[in-house]
């Protein structure tokens, strides 16, 4: 609890959702959202960026369905640094199902800094 308040970096905005599209895939688009972290703090930190996606059976999501454009963010004193993360829901073939998953950010001491949970709904089942 402590630390989570002396935090200086925050995710500006709660959970991101891309959508729940129909089934079948063939007109799928790629889906992309912002994430923007604020540095409440004096000094500039500098954040390691990591993806993790589940499905609701825990394994993994299919390689390239969640991706960010940037591992690693400066935010500066005072400032803001934003990334994306897009879901393709066109890679993984036969891959159905409902996908969960969070952007954890650390500094670069490896401390978390903040972890906004993401909740993903990107690929139904078979059925519409």
């Amino acid at each position: 609890m402590a630390r989570a308040i002396g935090q200086t970096v925050v995710a500006e905005q709660g959970p991101i959702g891309f959508g729940r599209p129909k089934w079948p895939h063939t007109d799928d688009e790629p889906v992309t959202k912002e994430i923007t972290y604020r540095n409440l703090g004096t000094e500039p930190v500098v954040l390691d960026l990591a993806i993790e996606a589940l499905g609701v059976d825990g394994g993994p999501a299919p390689e390239g369905m969640f991706e960010m454009s940037s591992r690693q963010l400066t935010v500066a004193a005072g400032g803001t640094a934003s990334t994306t993360v897009t879901a393709d829901t066109r890679v993984g073939g036969e891959a159905y199902g409902s996908y969960g998953g969070s952007v954890t950010a650390a500094s670069a001491d490896g401390r978390t800094r903040c972890a906004p949970p993401s909740a993903w709904s990107a690929r139904p089942s078979r059925t519409t």
